[in-house]
């Protein structure tokens, strides 16, 4: 059973991203196929795309996460290497309050 006869596979793709991030455009959405569908095969549709929904929200949530905490460690080690490279240089940046060391 295909869930979405005319949507080629770039719009499932666009619709899952979308659904996902919780941004939700609505420029693309599930068809109403009341007419052509039993009573049991829509339960099973809903249940099915819930179901999907839930799981893949999840996963996009901890991927985020992860990545929020890739980049937070990336800059803070990035703003240490800065740190001690200026202690060694001994310049400080303009507005700095510390007095640069004078060469000996």
């Amino acid at each position: 059973m295909v869930l979405e006869e005319r949507w080629s596979f770039i719009d499932s793709i666009y619709f899952s991203i979308i659904t996902f991030t919780t941004i939700g455009f609505g420029d693309i959405t599930p068809a109403d196929q009341h007419g052509k569908l039993t009573d049991e095969e829509i339960i099973v549709r809903q249940t099915f795309v819930s179901c999907y929904i839930v799981v893949g929200l999840v996963i996009m949530s901890i991927a985020l996460n992860l990545g929020k905490d890739q980049l937070k460690s990336r800059v803070r080690s990035l703003v240490k290497e800065e740190k001690k490279k200026m202690q060694r240089c001994g310049k400080c940046l303009p507005r700095c309050s510390r007095k640069q060391k004078t060469d000996v």
